[in-house]
């Protein structure tokens, strides 16, 4: 599987938990983690970084979008999170909380 690919899957089941997040809090309140900018459109932010060949961006983005939200990603994503982070080369410390390195992932 392409780095692309693990990234775009774990952002469009970012994007499905934040999806029925905001349908359970259409307005969220302000500075709640809810309404931060990249969320509610996180998956397309992500789909953009990866059609201009910014990996590593993308793959950030990703790991915001789970952040900032506090989602529990599946044990798949998490692995797919790992993979991505690996081939980037980026920091594990960058995605420890958000890929099964911490109670995030189910």
């Amino acid at each position: 599987m392409s780095v692309e690919s693990l990234i775009l899957g774990a952002a469009e089941e970012a994007q499905a938990l934040l999806d029925e997040l905001y349908r359970q809090t259409p307005e969220p309140n302000a500075y709640s983690p809810l309404d931060q900018a990249g969320l509610r459109d996180g998956a397309s932010v992500v789909q953009d970084y990866l059609e201009h060949g910014e990996l590593e961006v993308a793959f950030e983005h990703v790991i915001y979008m789970i952040d900032e939200a506090g989602l529990r990603l599946s044990e798949g994503s998490c692995r797919n999170i790992q993979k991505a982070g690996q081939a980037l080369g980026v920091s594990a410390a960058k995605y420890a909380g958000a890929c099964g390195l911490t109670r995030r992932c189910s």
